[in-house]
């Protein structure tokens, strides 16, 4: 479990009041005590109104692709340049910084699937040749999700691409 700056600060404001009120009841130094409880109740409650939380889960993403913000769609295509790199794929992927009425974000529903498209450069590792494609993320139902897909080619051939790639959500009813 990771820790957050937030927490981390809330924790310390709570050991600074507890020690506060050590020095105040135990110690008898009232003067030190009382510092000590003030700074460690006023840093927990300005670090509790003035910090925003980095819980995400209420939050949602749109639904079109192409209404989604370009530094989350930049975003997403690090990630998946990223993990390429990590695993050692072939092929790795860039923004395509072309965007032309004819390769833009679109969305397609394959295998049951809600899938968002997003124009890339794909490179050959082995021979450092470039062709254009897709890179394909899912969406869960608040937002999009990554590492994506690398689709080579047009929208015809990315969601081909897409179908042989992608399996449909298991059904309840057939695992019983």
């Amino acid at each position: 479990m990771v820790i957050s700056v937030r927490h981390l600060i809330l924790g310390l404001s709570v050991v600074v009041f507890l020690l506060g009120a050590v020095l105040w009841i135990f110690v008898d130094s009232k003067i030190l005590g009382v510092v000590a409880m003030g700074c460690g109740l006023l840093s927990g409650l300005l670090t509790y109104l003035f910090m925003r939380s980095t819980n995400k889960a209420g939050q949602c993403e749109p639904i079109e692709m192409n209404e989604l913000p370009q530094e989350r769609r930049h975003e997403l295509l690090r990630g998946t340049s990223h993990h390429l790199n990590q695993i050692k794929y072939r092929y790795s992927v860039r923004i395509d910084h072309n965007e032309t009425a004819e390769r833009c974000c679109f969305n397609a529903d394959v295998n049951s699937i809600k899938l968002g498209f997003v124009p890339v450069v794909i490179t050959d590792n082995a021979t450092d040749k470039q062709g254009f494609g897709y890179a394909a993320f899912v969406f869960d139902g608040n937002r999009w999700l990554g590492p994506g897909l690398p689709c080579p080619g047009t929208k015809e051939q990315a969601i081909a691409h897409a179908q042989k790639s992608v399996a449909p959500p298991e059904d309840d009813a057939t695992e019983q």
